[in-house]
């Protein structure tokens, strides 16, 4: 968490990020508010990534950005569960929006 909010800090353009750490399928029965972006980097289990999806996407405003991390299409490289989300939010209403290594970004088509 101090090397989130030092990041943070340094962003000055930012004044409404509400990071969130604790149980998310506990916290995203509570959450009423629309958020702009969604970074999943969870557990890698198949249940635990498609409940991070299932919980989260329809909280994520049109527009808005889901961030997933740890896609690889290679299972020899890494596990699948990030993967399969990846390919359930393109079927999803979502589109690739940007790439970096093992992190993309997509953009919420519907609201």
């Amino acid at each position: 968490m101090p090397l989130l909010q030092k990041n943070l800090s340094k962003v000055k353009e930012i004044n409404n990020v509400i990071p969130l750490i604790g149980d998310a399928n506990l916290v995203s029965r509570f959450w009423q508010m629309k958020i702009g972006l969604l970074f999943i980097d969870g557990s890698h289990t198949k249940k635990s990534a498609e409940n991070d999806f299932n919980n989260w996407q329809e909280k994520i405003v049109s527009g808005g950005a889901l961030v997933i991390h740890d896609i690889y299409e290679n299972p020899e490289e890494g596990g699948q569960a990030p993967y399969e989300i990846f390919q359930l939010a393109l079927k999803s209403g979502y589109e690739l929006f940007d790439r970096e290594d093992t992190i993309v970004c997509l953009k919420k088509l519907i609201g």
